[in-house]
């Protein structure tokens, strides 16, 4: 595995984490957070796809929900 790869992984992990530890300790209703989690996911992959230039996974990603 390259050190790209570690350093990717590390990111995905470490955000993964900072969630589990947010979502445990939020005193919000577990609905609120999972819609808030949801939006936020939906932006950030429409951002990386706009920045790729990819917008045909985005299509079929709507259609399915």
């Amino acid at each position: 595995m390259s050190s790209n790869n570690k350093l990717l992984f590390g990111f995905i992990a470490g955000a993964a984490a900072g969630i589990l530890a947010a979502t445990l300790l939020s005193k919000e209703d577990r609905d609120k957070i999972a819609t808030k989690l949801k939006d936020k996911a939906s932006k950030f992959r429409d951002k990386i796809a706009s920045e790729l230039g990819d917008t045909s996974n985005q299509d079929s990603l709507e259609k399915s929900s």
